[in-house]
This record gives structure tokens, C-alpha cells and sequence, in this order.
């Protein structure tokens, strides 16, 4: 009777493992759609267009990795960032090309290498649901910035793995009392700050925060790990500053970027808690969601939820990542992206029994679980050749779009245009030019084209002739004496 029992009881783990499966590659055929959709989809934000045209200049081997150009008539000296993100997508634009499918590839995989980290924190820490990983991944993917962050191309993209490694390397460190994970932790914080400085540097808190909401090891025991954590980027830092240009590139950097947010010249809002206000605006999706979800499981008797400290330990972390932010007012709603997956794993720890209760009523209803894996599994393998129709689809700027691939066929490459006055201050027409099609924009020269928004403005010389093309959002003019 009792073996009957045991087997009875692993039948239904099983069915219920297999539940989770089938919800996992829903969540993940939803994610693919979703995503795919906005970022394969034409047209992104000025910062993203502006990185991707330096990574393709750096490419080309137009400037290098401690100078580079963005534009020759336009901020030529970049030092806007750290180098490292502009590095790699430079290495995908060497190896896979100039088209904009490049970054979106860019984007899609470290998309993909957060899956992993969440994921592994999930199994971390809920070994016993390791299955259900799908439940952190739908509370963070819900989150409104983190897709528009990655069809973006935004600094946050790779700022977030590397941090996301380095907490999940410290993590391992802490549970495990490994060094070697420590050590590990700590080099991918330095990678996260090579790619946009202090503000990857958060993962440093964690085995404070582990020490003091786990109450796991003495005093002690966490200092010698926050010590080890943080040697490792001081000792890297120290090698890369031996390089004179790296050491200028960073004056340069803190003079120009840092001292400029301190000092409120690149103020974006007037409260310190804009961020706090735009945090909570986001979270309300999947906070609302796992409050839905546990009120209606708890109106069925099925579970209670209970306080749990490895939930407020991942809120601890997400709150070390964005309450810093909120030092000075340069304050945009992107900059939390890299703080955002440790909420939801916080919310999804704290309500880990949702997924096993929505196993259960998945299994009472019956579902047909090998025709919906079918059915998932199709959708996910059609979804690759839906790409080249999505990347002709402009979800913004579509008319300049258009024009840059008109002017893109009759324009030799690195040419530069004429503008008038009124035009240079458009700073996306800058960074769309010399991303699409490696044009720079002048307006205080005279050069072979000359190019001005509609209504058009007049030329300033004469010889210059309006070519007869159909553009959309410009006007075009040809002076073959200034060739």
C-alpha cells in the first residue's frame, strides 16, 4: 500500500513537472513574439542609434578603442561611456556586417544570456521548483523598460549581464563559500563598470546585504568577502590605468560625463525621487499580477502567502542598483532596467507556490499537454523567418528611414552633406546619418550636397541644383564644382 502511495505521489510530480514545461515554452513563445517585435522592428532611440554608429565606425576602423568617433563633423572624440559595450558590438559588426539587424542580434543574445542568469538564480534558490524558472522570467519580462530597453541598444543591455553575473558569481560565493565565485563576482562587476562606469559597481553591497538579512557567517567572514569582491576591480583597474590612454580616456571621461551629471548641467528632472515615482509605475504590472494570481489560488484555499528573507534579499539588491541613481537629476526611466530583474525574482520567491497552483489547475482542466508543446514549439520555429519583414517595418522615424535608403544608393559613403543652421541641433538626424549610411552632416562648410528638411531652405550658393528624387522628409541639392 505504501509503495503504491510513493508511486502514486511520483506520478503526480511528474505530471505536474511536465505542466510546468508546457508553461515555461508558452511564457518563452510569448517572449520571442513580444520582444521579437520590438526589437527587430525598424527605428530606435537616439542613445542606441548613437552607440551603434560608433561600434560600426570602430568597426571600420574609424577611431579606436581609446578614441573613438562617433562623427567627423560632430563630437569626432567620443567619450560619452566607458568602451567596453561600443568594443563588442564593434566584433558582431566585424563579423556579421553593417546592417541594423546587427545590434538587434546584439540585443537578443545578452536578452537571452539574462534568461540564464535569472534562471540560475531561480534554481539557486528554489532547486525544489526549479522548473518553474518560467515565473521570474514573465514578472520581469512584463516589466514595461526592460523590453524597450533591448530594442533599444541601450548601455543598460550589457551593463545588466555583467552585473547579473556578478551577483549571481557572489551569491554562489555566499551559499556556497567558494572564493573561486567571489573572485568570479568580482570581475564581472569591473565589466559592468567598464561598460558604463559607478553605476555597475551596486553588486559590491551583496555580501553585506547577505550577512544582514540572512544572518548567515559572522562580521567577519563578510568583510574578508566584500575585501575579496572588491579586489578584483581595484587590481584590474589599476593594470588598465598603466595604459596612458586609457588613463586620459577616463580624465576625460569624469571631466566631461561625471562632473557634468554632479554638477547639473545634464539635469533631466527637478526631484531626486523621479526615478522612485517611475520604479513603482513600473512594478505595479507584475506586483498586480502575482496579487491576482495569489488572491485568486487563496479564494480556492489553496495557499497563504508567508514572509520569506531570500525574497528581501533580491528586493535589497534591486533597491541597491536603483536608489543611487537618485543621487544626482540626470534621472531617465532606462537607467533602472539594470536593477529590475531582482524584483520580480523577489515577488516570484515570495509567491513560488503560484506556479505550482497553476500547475494543479492547469491539470484539472484537462489541457492536452503534447498538442500545446506542438503548437509552441512550431510557432518558435516559424518565428526566425518573420525576421526580414519585421526589419522593413519603421516603428519610428519611418519617413527618415526611407530617405536614408534612397540617399543610400546614390551617395558614396563618408561623404559629407551640407546643412543649414536650423538642422544641426537635430540630434537624431546625426546619429541616423552616420549609423545607416556613414554620412556626416555639416553646417558651417560647404560641401558637394547640400540637404535641407522640407519646406527647403535655400542653399547658400547658387551652383547648388535641387535633385529630383522622391524623398520624403528632405530636400536634396548637387554642386558638382565642390565635388
Amino acid at each position: 500500500m505504501v509503495t503504491f502511495v510513493s508511486f502514486s505521489n511520483i506520478c503526480v510530480l511528474l505530471m505536474k513537472e511536465e505542466y510546468q514545461k508546457t508553461i515555461m515554452l508558452m511564457v518563452m513563445c510569448l517572449i520571442s513574439i513580444w520582444m521579437g517585435i520590438a526589437i527587430f522592428t525598424n527605428g530606435m532611440f537616439f542613445d542606441g542609434i548613437v552607440y551603434a554608429a560608433v561600434a560600426n565606425n570602430l568597426a571600420h576602423d574609424v577611431g579606436s578603442l581609446w578614441h573613438f568617433q562617433y562623427s567627423p563633423t560632430f563630437n569626432p572624440n567620443y567619450i560619452e561611456q566607458p568602451p567596453l559595450m561600443i568594443l563588442i558590438q564593434s566584433w558582431f559588426f566585424r563579423v556579421l556586417g553593417d546592417g541594423v539587424i546587427v545590434e538587434r542580434i546584439y540585443c537578443v543574445l545578452f536578452a537571452g544570456l539574462m534568461l540564464y542568469i535569472i534562471r540560475a538564480l531561480w534554481k539557486e534558490f528554489q532547486p525544489e521548483h526549479a522548473s518553474a524558472f518560467w515565473f521570474p522570467v514573465l514578472l520581469w519580462i512584463i516589466v514595461p523598460i526592460i523590453p524597450w530597453t533591448y530594442q533599444n541598444n541601450l548601455q543598460e543591455v550589457t551593463m545588466a549581464a555583467f552585473d547579473g553575473l556578478a551577483v549571481l558569481g557572489i551569491l554562489f560565493g555566499c551559499r556556497r563559500e567558494k572564493w573561486f565565485w567571489l573572485l568570479i563576482g568580482g570581475a564581472m562587476i569591473f565589466l559592468a563598470s567598464f561598460t558604463k562606469g559607478i553605476q555597475g559597481l551596486f553588486p559590491l553591497a551583496i555580501p553585506f546585504l547577505y550577512w544582514l538579512i540572512l544572518r548567515k557567517g559572522t562580521v567577519g567572514e563578510m568583510l574578508i568577502k566584500s575585501l575579496m569582491v572588491i579586489s578584483v576591480p581595484l587590481v584590474l583597474y589599476s593594470l588598465l590605468f598603466l595604459s596612458p590612454d586609457a588613463r586620459l580616456f577616463y580624465q576625460q571621461y569624469f571631466e566631461r560625463r561625471l562632473a557634468g551629471s554632479f554638477a547639473g548641467i545634464q539635469n533631466t528632472t527637478s526631484s531626486h525621487f523621479h526615478l522612485l515615482y517611475q520604479l513603482l509605475e513600473d512594478l505595479i504590472i507584475p506586483i498586480g499580477l502575482c496579487s491576482l494570481m495569489w488572491l485568486w489560488l487563496r479564494l480556492k484555499k489553496e495557499k497563504r502567502l508567508f514572509y520569506d528573507q531570500e525574497a528581501l534579499l533580491f528586493i535589497s539588491i534591486g533597491l541597491s542598483a536603483s536608489l543611487p541613481l537618485m543621487v544626482t537629476l540626470e534621472q531617465r526611466k532606462f537607467y533602472l532596467a539594470t536593477s529590475i530583474p531582482y524584483f520580480p525574482m523577489g515577488l516570484a520567491v515570495w509567491t513560488r507556490f503560484i506556479p505550482l497552483g497553476l500547475a494543479s489547475k492547469i491539470e484539472i482542466l484537462g489541457w492536452n499537454l503534447k498538442r500545446i508543446r506542438q503548437i509552441t514549439i512550431i510557432i518558435l520555429f516559424c518565428l526566425p523567418f518573420g525576421l526580414p519583414f519585421l526589419i522593413n517595418i519603421s516603428k519610428r522615424e519611418r519617413d527618415l528611414i526611407t530617405d536614408l535608403q534612397l540617399l543610400k544608393s546614390h551617395i558614396p559613403e563618408r561623404s559629407i552633406l551640407s546643412i543649414p543652421a536650423s538642422m544641426a541641433t537635430q540630434w537624431s538626424y546625426h546619429a541616423y546619418f552616420m549609423r545607416y549610411n556613414h554620412l556626416a552632416l555639416d553646417e558651417k562648410n560647404q560641401h558637394a550636397y547640400y540637404l535641407s528638411e522640407q519646406p527647403a531652405d535655400i542653399p547658400p550658393d547658387s551652383c547648388y541644383q535641387q535633385v529630383e528624387w522622391s524623398l520624403k522628409k528632405f530636400r536634396l541639392y548637387h554642386c558638382p564644382e565642390k565635388e
